[in-house]
């Protein structure tokens, strides 16, 4: 037997062996997809969306579709357990038309959403979480001053407060004396609405009313506003320009049109996902998990969002030409200003 060969057989059996023990794949190799498990599965989560979902005749839509494709046989040939959870997902969301809403199989997420937590548990998550957030700077990655003093500052994930909040103050100070500032947003990165609040406090002036929350099944409603004082430095004077891309969504999206409703950035790039809702993970068998949207929020310039539309920009570009296109912008606007 050739060398060549030899590393050839060797090289199938490790796959093989990467595989089998690999917990996930060994979860859907022992999960038999049957039809009754996949009714079950469709009367749960029209039932999760009956309870929970924000809007009550979108739910009743998406339980009458799931159950005409299941009778007319359309689940018949998916065997594969995730292929099935994509497709009940596509079918909500063609009802929907909502990012947020999503199923998927992961037996391991459900064991974790109904795992009851100790303060012990608590404070691993949190060290894990840290150690993973702190990889991407808890999602300020980068700040630097460009060409002509223009400021750019990198935000990809909006991170819990206490993560995020002294990223954001010592970033603040770096880039306290530029003349104009980029904030780029052209990651998908969404997060903490908490976080939100904070970093839209740097750009915008203090206790202003950001939005308002409305909620399934109550007349109750929450309000977001800008912190009366922040660390470090507010940037109420300077031109903003903001970067974004199709992939821009979530809290992302509510930082940029928050700062375009607001008439205090120009946003630069692609028209964003389009996602509004927050949400929460609830489990629908043992094998699948949902997200549910329960609250949208209403914008108090705009009195709508930007749910399904995206965020428009104000200089539409391809995502990798937006930097170009913004420095472009800021110098036009710094340059009639010193005249």
């Amino acid at each position: 037997m050739d060398t060549t060969y030899k590393a050839y057989i060797g090289h199938i059996v490790f796959m093989f062996l990467v595989l089998v023990l690999n917990p996930a794949f060994c979860q859907q190799l022992n999960f038999d997809l049957t039809d009754t498990k996949k009714y079950s599965v469709i009367q749960s989560a029209s039932q999760i969306l009956n309870d929970n979902y924000l809007f009550p005749n979108k739910a009743k839509k998406i339980e009458k579709l799931l159950n005409e494709k299941f009778k007319a046989g359309d689940f018949e040939k998916v065997a594969d357990p995730k292929a099935f959870g994509k497709e009940l997902q596509l079918l909500m969301q063609e009802v929907t038309l909502d990012k947020h809403l999503r199923i998927l199989y992961s037996p391991n997420m459900v064991k974790e959403l109904e795992q009851v937590k100790t303060k012990q548990d608590s404070l691993k998550l949190y060290k894990e979480d840290f150690t993973e957030r702190k990889k991407s700077n808890f999602g300020l990655p980068e700040a630097k001053v460009l060409e002509n003093n223009i400021g750019y500052l990198k935000i990809s994930k909006f991170t819990s407060p206490e993560m995020a909040g002294p990223v954001m103050m010592a970033s603040s100070i770096f880039l306290k004396h530029v003349d104009g500032l980029i904030l780029d947003l052209r990651s998908r990165g969404g997060g903490n609405s908490y976080t939100l609040a904070l970093l839209l406090s740097y750009f915008l002036p203090p206790n202003m009313l950001l939005y308002t929350w409305h909620f399934r099944g109550t007349a109750a409603t929450e309000q977001s506003w800008t912190l009366p004082y922040v660390e470090g430095h507010r940037f109420l004077e300077i031109p903003i320009l903001i970067l974004t891309s199709k992939e821009t969504f979530s809290a992302s999206e509510a930082f940029c049109y928050s700062l375009q409703a607001a008439k205090r950035a120009t946003i630069v790039g692609e028209k964003t996902v389009g996602g509004a809702h927050t949400y929460k993970e609830m489990k629908v068998t043992k094998e699948y998990i949902m997200t549910v949207p329960y609250g949208r929020l209403v914008n108090q310039h705009t009195n709508t969002n930007w749910e399904a539309v995206g965020v428009i920009p104000d200089h539409e570009v391809p995502a990798e030409k937006a930097l170009e296109k913004a420095q472009e912008l800021l110098v036009q606007r710094l340059n009639s200003s010193n005249k």
